[in-house]
């Protein structure tokens, strides 16, 4: 089974620059005719503490998003939606309407339906396993409420953040991954050594050192503060003597 990623956004938007400051891929270069319409980069590794695996990224583009949507949910297209746990869809923030981002909106929320019906024909699972990011390119208008306007759909809106972006994918659950069992903690110092005082060894007897404490404070209070200081030393010194007996 492929652990497979499908990252599409309007013709001309770099969707392979995004991917390489997400540290998903190394240097690819779009097709001859400077398109990224179809391009697929197989064996990503995602690897953290707890599991790796290794994912499929499949990068495509649209002149319509909805005919691309079409056929995206089509008969034809069955397999490809069978593999696909992550969706990634790209917008420029600063050339599209907030119209069109409605409309992508209810797009992602008809492809998500169909998703969740037909993962839980064969799976008990409730809904659809992967997940769906929409990506905002070339800074945001501030006027625009992008997160609010993807809620209904089920997609997560991240204003360009390699780091979230990143995040949100080490943290799903890939269906096909290897397990990895964290390192043990190192013990400390303290675990390996023996302790200060072994039981043939005289013991402090540390009641009696409280009580002298308790009576020296009460004592220093007693006294002006010019004094204090010197008080405490000399209290301080007797102690030390006692230890070293």
């Amino acid at each position: 089974m492929v652990n497979r990623i499908l990252v599409t956004s309007q013709v001309g938007l770099d969707k392979l620059q995004l991917l390489e400051d997400v540290s998903l891929i190394g240097d690819v270069n779009s097709l001859e005719d400077g398109t990224q319409s179809g391009i697929i980069v197989e064996n990503v590794a995602i690897e953290t503490k707890y599991y790796k695996s290794k994912v499929s990224i499949f990068v495509d583009e649209y002149q319509s998003s909805k005919e691309w949507f079409d056929e995206l949910k089509s008969t034809e297209a069955r397999e490809l939606r069978d593999e696909l746990q992550g969706i990634v869809v790209c917008i420029d923030c600063q050339q599209t309407t907030e119209k069109e981002l409605q409309s992508l909106s209810e797009l992602l929320e008809s492809l998500a339906l169909q998703l969740d019906d037909e993962y839980t024909e064969h799976n008990e699972e409730l809904q659809w396993d992967g997940f769906k990011i929409v990506v905002g390119l070339n800074g945001e208008l501030s006027n625009v409420p992008y997160e609010d306007i993807f809620i209904t759909s089920g997609a997560e809106y991240i204003p360009f953040d390699p780091d979230l972006i990143r995040q949100t994918i080490e943290s799903h659950p890939w269906r096909t991954h290897q397990k990895q069992t964290p390192a043990k903690p190192v013990e400390s110092n303290a675990d390996l050594t023996t302790p200060l005082l072994n039981h043939s060894e005289k013991e402090l007897d540390f009641a009696d050192v409280l009580k002298k404490l308790q009576a020296a404070r009460l004592d220093a209070s007693k006294l002006p503060q010019d004094e204090r200081e010197s008080f405490a030393e000399q209290f301080a010194n007797e102690v030390l003597k006692n230890l070293d007996k």
